[in-house]
């Protein structure tokens, strides 16, 4: 998943043909893997979450501690599978342009010297400081 979200990154940054499909090829590789890790969570949770009566009271907690960890990983990795799978339709989309078509990736803007204050655009008037006079007509 890191060299995935890594290639994609480097992809962002200089929008190669090399490394869009290395990207690419990544994301579907990421989504695949995601995908047994949803179902190796889901069988855990069928073994592991019932309640067997032999259990003492710190077994029952350890194993809800487990039951609760295996969760929260399951969330994690169907947010991944959904990452990984939205980025590579994006790659997909990407490859499949016409040659007539430009590939558009707009850079994000970062400020390089945060000792350096941003200058900010002038905000337009609010409706209290427009005054509208019914005497004046628009021409």
């Amino acid at each position: 998943f890191i060299i995935s979200g890594c290639l994609s990154i480097g992809a962002e940054k200089s929008p190669t043909e090399c490394a869009v499909k290395g990207s690419q090829t990544m994301n579907v590789i990421s989504a695949i893997f995601a995908l047994l890790g949803i179902v190796a969570f889901i069988v855990d949770l069928n073994l592991n979450g019932l309640y067997r009566s032999g259990l003492d009271y710190y077994s029952y907690l350890v194993l809800l501690a487990g039951n609760g960890i295996s969760i929260v990983l399951l969330i994690f990795t169907i947010l991944e599978f959904c990452i990984a799978v939205a980025t590579a339709n994006f790659w997909c989309r990407a490859t499949r342009l016409s040659s007539n078509e430009a590939m558009l990736i707009v850079p994000s803007a970062t400020q390089g010297d945060l000792a350096v204050p941003l200058t900010e655009l002038p905000q337009p008037p609010s409706y209290t400081e427009v005054i509208y006079d019914p005497k004046e007509q628009p021409s």
